[in-house]
């Protein structure tokens, strides 16, 4: 099934998903995994608390 989400040029992966969700993920990890996430350098990723793209940042993303 993930390979109907691969970019045909790049073999990246092509995921469309609300901000809302990647939030929920972010606010019910466990103390270990949020531990691993700063250990790997990504705790700025705990932080994230948007639960929707301001119709501007829209735009920008629909157009690149």
């Amino acid at each position: 099934m993930a390979e109907k989400n691969l970019h045909k040029n790049t073999g990246c992966l092509l995921v469309r998903a609300k901000p809302i969700f990647l939030k929920r993920i972010v606010d019910n990890l466990s103390d270990a995994q949020r531990q691993y996430v700063v250990e790997t350098g990504f705790e700025k990723v705990l932080l994230f608390n948007i639960k929707e793209y301001p119709q501007p940042l829209s735009f920008l993303i629909s157009k690149s």
